[in-house]
């Protein structure tokens, strides 16, 4: 930032200490962009996805949807839901526009620093102006122009990011929570409203019935055309994202609840609520009175019959069942405290299953085991232990269990494959296996890595207990439910399934066969056949009566790390 800019000299924080490359001003490019800075390696004419609603257009964008009051209560509400409640010194606002949500944030925290962001610096300046009017926020404001989807942060330097309706517009929504992610100190909160698919769906199956109704009737009203332009956006919005079209649209995702819980289960955020913030007695005719009087050029209406129609598809649903037809959500997330270590457990690629790698982890020790098929499609494992678990260590795996008679469960072939683990984050692992490496993810999303605590008492790996043990038992726990697979010489199957009682499980062994090599091109598993009851009974956590697919019953004991 250069010493000499006059709003820098205002600020009552260096804001070249929140980033991780120098800051430049617009101003000495443009002096109508004066005051506004921007990450030095950041190149506005690469700028893909924006439409000039947002740049030459960003006087008309602001008078139509400048609504502070609204978002004033909504970021009240979606802070309330946070405990304990948020205390922020340095503030990141994503998408920041001409102040919708910057307004709200710098009243409700009077000693907070907001760093405004947006990748419009017309509409930067817009909400550059409105600051400098008030003595109050114009020390506590700087506004940086930048594509929200870059990272040009350092880490652990905000303590709340908020981003009011920006998700929608950008290319990769990923890469902007992973960017706030990376900017956020521990225990850090981050809040986004958005608009959500399955309510919006409805709307659209509503308008397109009653727009077929218009044409039966001849009914012209003015307001039927701005159901036409909300249909015709719902058909662009289903389109492929590879399509350049998608480039020119200004609103471009619907969400849903999976897809923001899928990017907390893999990050380090340790909670992810979201709840809709639209009525819940009447959502259809809420929506429409508000798309109504947005896009609409002059004040305009829906004929009688329409909104007869809109209350039609609202009253098919319960009160209940309406609050679940999600139109706008508040998605709130919270980072850990403390630096999550992986939970033990069961890690895969969705896209490839047929393939799992059991991670067991110990202080600074891991045992890795894989349920994997040899190329003649038999079933096969192999399993390793290593040190220095989640810093990265080498592997050498090892196949477990041999297809000669009489051979044990824990008997060692040659050394099979050599690699390597590691863990980005707690719930996303690479494992290396020869010269290539798989990016794996907790198999059930439940497992929501440690935070000081043990995984489950009943999670890990079992042996027979006798002196040349024919049998291995793999488990993992989460609260009632378990999934577990049984080794051996013969090969692997798997049970899964809730528990009963604290102690015992009943289920069914499936066997798979055919399926994914421990490398090379992906093949699926054929279809798993039941081949007997699955009976698990903890004595303790050291020792668990295995009910076996033939029928008999075995000892096993917890193989220790």
């Amino acid at each position: 930032m250069k010493p000499d800019t006059p709003v820098a000299n205002r600020l009552a924080l260096d804001v070249s200490t929140l980033f991780d490359e120098p800051l430049k001003d617009l101003g000495d490019e443009d002096p109508a962009f004066a005051g506004i800075l921007s990450p030095a390696s950041a190149d506005r004419s690469a700028a893909r996805g924006v439409t000039d609603q947002f740049l030459a257009n960003a006087a008309d964008y602001h008078r139509r949807y400048e609504n502070v009051e609204h978002f004033r209560v909504l970021i009240d509400d979606a802070l309330a839901a946070l405990d304990p409640a948020p205390k922020p010194k340095v503030i990141l606002d994503v998408g920041s526009g001409a102040g919708n949500s910057v307004i709200p944030l710098l009243e409700r925290f009077p000693a907070a620093f907001v760093v405004a962001t947006d990748i419009s610096p017309q509409l930067l300046a817009i909400l550059r102006d409105r600051v400098a009017g008030r003595p109050d926020y114009r020390e506590r404001c700087a506004v940086v122009c930048m594509d929200a989807c870059d990272d040009p942060f350092r880490a652990g330097v905000f303590d709340l990011a908020v981003g009011a309706a920006v998700l929608h517009h950008t290319l990769e929504p990923r890469d902007v929570l992973k960017a706030c992610e990376h900017a956020l100190r521990p225990g850090g909160a981050a809040v986004f409203f958005e608009p959500f698919e399955s309510g919006h769906r409805l709307l659209d199956l509503a308008y397109r019935q009653i727009l077929r109704e218009a044409v039966h009737r001849g009914d012209t009203a003015p307001g039927l055309d701005v159901l036409r332009r909300l249909v015709t956006d719902y058909d662009a919005r289903r389109r492929d994202r590879s399509d350049p079209l998608f480039l020119e649209l200004d609103d471009k995702w619907l969400f849903d609840r999976a897809y923001f819980e899928a990017i907390a289960n893999r990050g380090r955020w340790a909670d992810c609520r979201i709840y809709p913030i639209h009525d819940d007695m009447a959502p259809l005719a809420v929506q429409t009175r508000f798309h109504l009087n947005l896009i609409a050029e002059a004040r305009t209406d829906l004929p009688a019959w329409a909104w007869k129609t809109l209350d039609d598809y609202e009253h098919a649903f319960s009160p209940r069942a309406r609050r679940e037809l999600v139109f706008e959500a508040a998605v709130v997330l919270r980072l850990a405290e403390h630096v999550l270590d992986p939970g033990s457990g069961w890690w895969w690629n969705p896209e490839e299953p047929g393939r799992g790698f059991f991670v067991e982890i110990l202080s600074d020790h891991a045992r890795v085991t894989c349920c994997t098929y040899a190329d003649d499609g038999h079933a096969i494992w192999y399993s390793t232990t290593t040190e220095r678990a989640t810093h990265g260590a080498a592997l050498l795996w090892r196949q477990g269990g041999s297809d000669s008679p009489g051979a044990t469960v824990d008997s060692r072939g040659v050394d099979a494959h050599r690699g390597s683990l590691r863990f980005p984050t707690p719930r996303n692992a690479q494992i290396g296996v020869d010269s290539s490496t798989l990016a794996l993810i907790p198999q059930r999303s439940e497992n929501p890595g440690r935070i000081g605590w043990e995984s489950h008492a009943l999670t890990g790996q079992w042996v027979e207990d006798c002196d040349a043990p024919r049998w291995r038992l793999v488990v993992e726990a989460h609260d009632d439910r378990v999934a577990v697979a049984l080794l051996s010489d013969h090969g692997w199957c798997i049970a899964e399934g809730s528990r009963i009682g604290a102690r015992e499980y009943v289920g069914e062994w499936r066997r798979f066969q055919g399926g994914q090599t421990l490398t090379g091109p992906y093949r699926r598993p054929r279809d798993p056949d039941e081949i007997g009851i699955a009976r698990l009974q903890w004595v303790d956590t050291t020792c668990v009566l295995v009910t076996l697919p033939d029928g008999h019953r075995v000892a096993m004991r917890r193989l220790m790390l």
